[in-house]
């Protein structure tokens, strides 16, 4: 203890010569009755707040919740997306027993029919048959409600041969520079403008290669169960599909002076 004081005194002296030997004696006390132990110690220090560290509250990695309760809510598009998939069904077989997706799937194929799309023909060794699905998607407001049911059938392009049922499948896409310089020249002479949506669009396109596909899925002839779909018109799904239905838009462009 007197080794404190002599020490105490000679750093007094050569500062402001203040007395603090007390104080000196409580801080080497102190010093010594409580030594620094690593994670005991840092979780004694008060915080003003309650938050701390994986050290401070013994833990090694984060708290995981076993009850099934959700730490971070789900994002809202993201909820959205869950509930449309699981609205919209992927199989055949999950919309049978729903009269709304069977209304739509008859719509769609007396589209078909409408359009004269196809002819029944008996199959042969040497046709590659394609094969053919119903895709269901839902049609939604702006305020997330149910518009219609579609229901639309879409062959398995990935069944064709190339240079056998298909040959060229580029169809050029309008650039969106394009667009902008038509709304540009339309807002600046005041000349109207008018969008146009085309229902069964590919199924105005004519094929030049002959394409078979097997019947629908649900609507299959009863008087030929066997026989396959000799296509005219180009459906969703063929690799020529796009390029068919600009060749019938742009001749048809071409005949109006465009």
């Amino acid at each position: 203890m007197d080794l404190v004081h002599e020490k105490n005194s000679v750093g007094l002296s050569s500062s402001d010569h203040t007395d603090n030997t007390s104080g000196s004696d409580s801080v080497s006390h102190e010093t010594e009755s409580h030594p620094v132990s690593g994670p005991q110690h840092i979780a004694e220090i008060s915080r003003p707040h309650p938050y701390g560290t994986h050290l401070q509250d013994g833990t090694r990695r984060p708290l995981t919740h076993t009850d099934g309760t959700v730490r971070y809510p789900i994002p809202k598009a993201y909820a959205t997306q869950l509930r449309t998939s699981q609205d919209e069904p992927t199989y055949y077989s999950n919309v049978v027993k729903f009269p709304e997706w069977r209304a739509a799937m008859a719509d769609e194929f007396n589209a078909l029919l409408k359009h004269q799309t196809w002819t029944l023909v008996p199959p042969s060794s040497s046709q590659n048959t394609v094969g053919c699905k119903w895709v269901f998607k839902l049609k939604r407001h702006s305020d997330g409600s149910v518009e219609r049911h579609k229901a639309r059938l879409v062959a398995k392009g990935f069944h064709q041969q190339p240079g056998f049922d298909y040959d060229e499948t580029f169809s050029p896409v309008v650039r969106p520079a394009t667009i902008r310089t038509v709304v540009s020249l339309a807002t600046s002479f005041s000349w109207p403008l008018r969008q146009l949506d085309v229902k069964n669009v590919f199924l105005q396109g004519y094929l030049s290669e002959p394409v078979y596909m097997t019947q629908p899925p649900g609507f299959i002839d009863p008087k030929y169960p066997h026989h396959v779909c000799r296509l005219h018109k180009a459906i969703y799904g063929l690799k020529q599909a796009p390029r068919a239905w600009f060749t019938r838009l742009s001749s048809f462009l071409l005949q109006c002076g465009f």
